[in-house]
């Protein structure tokens, strides 16, 4: 059957948002987009891309924090982000971003760049943060808040990320997920408490209220991410912990322990979303 010019143009803009996410796919000599149709699909693509593909140029990212970081363009036209300090919170915080299902964290690989070791990371050249959309640091807590800011705190409070601010999270035009973040050296810091994050002026208040704001289906999908946490402690420890010979990256001197702390503050977490709804039966 042939499609008419309107019929052609309505199945574009349905399918705009996916169309408009593949356009950030690498330009890579012999693998056609095609290929790569679902997202663990185009995942899977990019970390064996950013873990392989060659180096073109690297420069000094000038938007750098306290930890210096490389932009570096690969053969293929892809742009990458390369940081070789606290490398072993970002690949921890993209493992546990994988296991708990939200594949929000950009694509992350370890590997030695220059001879140094780090990670290397999937950059978005077209998604501004929230500080430079808003001009504000923090966000306020509006209806049209999004949910996915929520969610973002509690993946915070399980791996331990005391450094979320406005800059450190992207709003992306285009593509399924409404919140991007960013930014997860800190992770895994050692005596995390509560919820000690810079970024609100009354954490453990805020930390309530973002519980409170998640609806009861996604309470209960996050429940179920928080249980693969706990089950997957042993696998974290083989990835990530302090005899897992993780190269280029060495590990944490305190990895175990950390790990240990995150399934902690994970099963917490999940005690406080049952208690409560059992309370609000």
């Amino acid at each position: 059957m042939r499609l008419s010019r309107k019929q052609i143009i309505a199945i574009i803009l349905k399918k705009k948002n996916a169309i408009l996410g593949l356009l950030d796919m690498p330009r890579v000599p012999g693998m056609g987009i095609h290929q790569v149709t679902s997202e663990a699909g185009i995942r899977r693509f990019l970390r064996a891309y950013l873990k392989t593909a060659p180096v073109d140029s690297i420069k000094h990212n000038p938007y750098s924090g306290a930890d210096p970081s490389w932009i570096v363009k690969l053969k293929g036209g892809q742009t990458a982000l390369f940081k070789p300090d606290r490398a072993w919170g970002e690949a921890v915080a993209a493992g546990v971003d994988q296991i708990m299902g939200f594949n929000r964290v950009p694509v992350v690989v370890t590997r030695t760049v220059n001879d140094r070791p780090g990670v290397l990371m999937q950059w978005s050249k077209s998604s501004p943060t929230w500080f430079k959309k808003h001009n504000t640091f923090g966000p306020a807590f509006a209806p049209e808040t999004p949910e996915a800011f929520h969610e973002m705190r509690m993946f915070d409070y399980v791996i331990g990320n005391a450094d979320r601010h406005g800059g450190n999270f992207l709003l992306p035009a285009h593509g399924k997920q409404s919140i991007v973040p960013i930014d997860q050296a800190n992770s895994l810091s050692s005596g995390f408490g509560y919820y000690a994050s810079a970024f609100f002026a009354s954490p453990a208040q805020n930390f309530d209220r973002s519980l409170r704001a998640l609806t009861t289906a996604s309470r209960k999908r996050l429940v179920s991410k928080l249980d693969r946490v706990v089950r997957s402690e042993n696998k974290l420890k083989q990835i990530y912990g302090s005899n897992s010979g993780m190269m280029p990256v060495a590990p944490h001197p305190l990895a175990d322990s950390l790990i240990e702390e995150m399934v902690v503050r994970a099963k917490y977490l999940k005690r406080r979303i049952v208690s409560e709804e059992l309370d609000n039966q």
